[in-house]
């Protein structure tokens, strides 16, 4: 397609979006950080599926792939591996204070999805070659980002750190298990608020609502060769048992990443 033809293309689609999504101009006025793609998606989910939006989203992609080219004849071939864009993994900009520590909403999906990769990416870089742990996450992208958004509207124990402008710095998803017995299902932190006390904010404050549900001891994974293991050994976590296989989705991409029990008890 001729550049101009695309560009008027991309004009008349941009027009028709911001009538159906409001929220994408706005998005995109005050988040330079996030993949067209993603905004769409955000939009895409929280409203319900609609052909023409999903249509949109892909071609963002496409463009968000190739970085700096005007031109989706020059997008790849889709492989085996789906590829995150490079643009999605930059974690640019300055760490804005985080002001409020809440019960996720809807509209946090996109946010918890990209600190779960990103925060995946840091604590699995012992586990395996740079391009292994992109292919991992290329691969779980969608999952992640069909459950979290899931999540976000109906987990009671999922919880986000937001900074003013509604940025997802982090979040932790606490559930019980049975009477008396929690589990930290997962807290990750975007590594932009790395040192910031972003991490000891969300984990107490799950401790706090477990403690509302008669909670006692809690109960998590994380993998062993991450800086996350010496960090809730820090907090008071403790071993809780012999290191459990690799996950099989990591294995399946060449990760190894074996697995450590901890357990935390507030008696």
């Amino acid at each position: 397609m001729p550049e101009g033809s695309l560009s008027a293309a991309f004009a008349r689609l941009a027009g028709r979006l911001q009538e159906r999504f409001a929220g994408v101009s706005e998005w995109l006025a005050r988040d330079h950080y996030t993949p067209a793609a993603e905004v769409l998606e955000r939009e895409v989910v929280g409203g319900g599926q609609d052909a023409e939006a999903g249509g949109a989203a892909s071609l963002a992609r496409k463009t968000d792939t190739v970085a700096g080219q005007d031109s989706v004849a020059a997008a790849p071939e889709p492989t085996s591996e789906p590829r995150l864009s490079t643009a999605y993994f930059d974690d640019l900009g300055p760490a804005h204070p985080v002001t409020a520590i809440g019960r996720a909403s809807a509209s946090d999906g996109p946010g918890i999805t990209r600190s779960h990769v990103l925060g995946s990416r840091d604590a699995l870089r012992n586990s395996g070659t740079p391009e292994q742990v992109r292919n991992f996450l290329g691969a779980r992208y969608p999952d992640w980002t069909r459950a979290w958004a899931e999540r976000a509207r109906t987990e009671p124990g999922l919880f986000t750190a937001r900074t003013a402008d509604g940025e997802v710095a982090g979040f932790v998803w606490a559930t019980v298990e049975s009477e008396g017995v929690g589990k930290i299902q997962g807290l990750y932190v975007r590594p932009r608020w790395h040192g910031h006390g972003t991490g000891v904010d969300l984990l107490n404050h799950a401790k706090a609502h477990l403690a509302q549900q008669g909670v006692t001891r809690i109960e998590l994974e994380t993998t062993a060769s991450s800086d996350a293991l010496g960090w809730y050994r820090r907090r008071g976590f403790r071993l809780d048992g012999p290191l459990t296989d690799t996950p099989p989705p990591m294995r399946a991409h060449g990760l190894v990443a074996p697995q450590q029990p901890l357990v935390w008890t507030s008696e």
